[in-house]
């Protein structure tokens, strides 16, 4: 298609979109790398259910893991629910399919579709090869986002293009 052309030619490693991204660090867990990163899990330290980005998860979703630092950094990246949590049991995320082993992780782009601060952005991995699946730290840098731009007082925006009221 043409959308893979134009992503191809920019470098950019088209992955399937996520539900939520985060907007800060993940509450405590312990992470398990899996086989070299294949089956890797994120598991809650505590009971309850896991919200990010200001909206609660269900099993099933994929999600952006992208705040993640310091020694925790390397745990960055994209996860489906496993268990979203809840009174009587801890949230476990796991790497997705697409983003489990190194080859798949630099230059890897991703839309995020709903978030009070995150929704309609893209996302890429900034992280250049090699990785290793677990030890290096993964970085995302916002690529796009829908909606970014607002007018201030004195300004209007239409379409991408800001003026200015000059009287």
């Amino acid at each position: 298609t043409k959308n893979y052309v134009d992503t191809t030619a920019q470098g950019l490693d088209a992955k399937a979109s996520v539900v939520y991204a985060t907007a800060a660090a993940l509450p405590a867990y312990t992470y398990n790398n899996g086989t070299s990163g294949v089956g890797a899990t994120i598991t809650a330290s505590a009971n309850g259910a896991l919200t990010i980005d200001g909206s609660a998860v269900t099993a099933g979703q994929r999600v952006l893991v992208k705040n993640e630092t310091s020694t925790n950094a390397p745990y960055n990246g994209i996860y489906v629910v496993t268990n979203a949590g809840s009174a009587g049991a801890a949230y476990v995320l796991t790497r997705s399919t697409d983003f489990d082993v190194n080859t798949e992780m630099a230059s890897a782009f991703v839309f995020v579709e709903a978030g009070s601060t995150n929704a309609d952005t893209g996302w890429v991995c900034t992280t250049n090869a090699p990785i290793t699946v677990g030890t290096t730290n993964i970085s995302f840098s916002q690529f796009s986002g829908a909606g970014a731009y607002s007018a201030g007082t004195g300004l209007t925006l239409t379409g991408t293009t800001f003026s200015v009221n000059a009287s």
